[in-house]
């Protein structure tokens, strides 16, 4: 790309590609893949910064020109462009050995000390059917005890805190694999602990949890089939959103499962320009909690982080 096209862009690209620098030198060379939409004409494919956004030299590059403000963010392009032929096994052998304490911290409470609610805490008031229901330890004031939560992977209604896991939809270890093992560690916690988008972190079975693991749709989909479409765009949009690759199973399963299920693929599989910069942009704004020393929770030691999650 020619000084003169990278002038002719907005800000937007050259701010954020800097920040992204900031984090890791490996981070910046990731295509940013779109289709342009100019209803009611056919996509086409189009270009921007070609070094932009890229975590892993692993996965397939193409560069992209830059869009127009009618386009569209297709994540099936995205994911065909950022698939790598390595399978989940060859690529940890390759890069530091994972350790979710180590690699990606434990809950932290951003808010300290305006409230005592860690991450964990946060999205169980926040997933609960009313938050009127939500009941606290006697013991701990700030662990949730009871409330009411609809799990949308199995369909079932619990009302047990203890019933409930906290799942990363993209979880931890699938996220290191796909590329936050370049991430520093501040980046790591702050996908860990991120609260900025609802579909990024939920409430679901801590049954269903474990059953899933750290797999991806090629190995786990909800047993409950009505959320399958959505819990498709989820994955699509937290990879696409963080920049992360896909194995090729992982890749050719998304797209069999989105026919499988009768996805209706505009929606499921598509943002607006304006979305998913948005996207982008609020994962900058880094948790403050993240860049303090060692991940440490900043309050008394009976508030500190309850486990939701095993391994992944």
């Amino acid at each position: 790309m020619s000084d003169s096209q990278t002038s002719r862009g907005s800000g937007f690209f050259t701010a954020l590609k800097n920040s992204l620098n900031s984090y890791s030198p490996r981070f910046a060379a990731f295509s940013l893949s779109v289709v342009l939409v100019t209803a009611p004409a056919a996509a086409t494919t189009a270009e921007v910064d070609s070094d932009l956004f890229a975590p892993l030299s692993r996965f397939t590059q193409q560069s992209t020109s830059r869009p127009s403000a009618s386009a569209l963010f297709d994540m099936l392009h995205y994911m065909l462009t950022n698939t790598t032929y390595e399978t989940p096994e060859e690529i940890l052998a390759t890069i530091p050995r994972y350790n979710r304490v180590e690699m990606f911290g434990t809950w932290v409470n951003e808010n300290a000390p305006d409230d005592c609610y860690n991450t964990r805490a946060e999205v169980l008031r926040r997933d609960a059917t009313s938050l009127s229901k939500v009941r606290y330890s006697s013991t701990n004031p700030c662990q949730v005890s009871k409330g009411e939560w609809d799990d949308p992977y199995s369909g079932k209604r619990y009302k047990l805190a203890n019933a409930i896991q906290v799942d990363h939809v993209v979880a931890l270890k699938n996220a290191y694999r796909s590329g936050a093992y370049a991430w520093n560690s501040e980046r790591r916690c702050h996908y860990a602990n991120y609260l900025a988008d609802s579909r990024h972190l939920i409430a679901v079975s801590g049954h269903e949890n474990m059953s899933k693991g750290d797999a991806g749709p090629e190995r786990y989909l909800p047993p409950n089939q009505e959320f399958v479409c959505e819990y498709l765009g989820q994955w699509l949009t937290i990879k696409a959103t963080w920049n992360l690759g896909f194995t090729e199973e992982e890749a050719d399963s998304i797209r069999s499962s989105l026919a499988d299920y009768g996805c209706h693929i505009p929606t499921t599989t598509r943002l607006s320009m304006a979305d998913i910069q948005s996207r982008r942009t609020a994962t900058m704004r880094m948790n403050t909690r993240c860049v303090e020393s060692e991940f440490e929770e900043k309050t008394e030691v009976e508030y500190r982080p309850i486990p939701s999650r095993g391994g992944t």
